[in-house]
């Protein structure tokens, strides 16, 4: 089974952004929500490793989610986005609780909202993310 690596940086209200390694060389950066306590819908998964699995979700179709994430969360999947920020602050927010792939990290403005930090090429970094795990599982471990 094949492994990812995500390395957290510090979390910040404008997301927890990181360092993305597959077992197979790829790397990319990762976006996810600010840590909340692992709340549903406003934080971050924990610190750990979890099994993903290729599955057919009914808002974004074919993607991965990850497993048995504490405090019985679901549907926490690895989608595009650019913005992670935190809704309660005044940023602009693009996820639930999932995990977004970058092929590098910028400023971005979205509509209505100040600057903040953003994943950038998120869709090209989702596809290579897909194509290098084959739709295979695999081990996710957060550092």
């Amino acid at each position: 089974m094949k492994t990812v690596i995500i390395t957290r940086q510090p979390s910040t209200p404008e997301g927890t952004f990181g360092y993305v390694e597959v077992s197979t060389g790829l790397k990319l950066n990762s976006g996810e929500l600010p840590w909340h306590n692992n709340i549903e819908d406003i934080s971050c998964i924990p610190i750990g490793t979890y099994t993903v699995k290729w599955l057919d979700h009914l808002k974004h179709g074919f993607c991965y989610e990850v497993q048995n994430v504490p405090n019985g969360r679901t549907a926490v999947l690895f989608h595009a986005a650019n913005w992670m920020g935190d809704a309660a602050l005044g940023y602009f927010t693009q996820l639930e609780g999932c995990i977004a792939l970058g092929t590098s990290i910028g400023t971005l403005t979205p509509k209505g909202y100040k600057p903040q930090r953003a994943l950038l090429r998120s869709g090209d970094a989702i596809k290579a993310f897909e194509a290098e795990l084959a739709k295979e599982d695999f081990t996710l471990h957060i550092l």
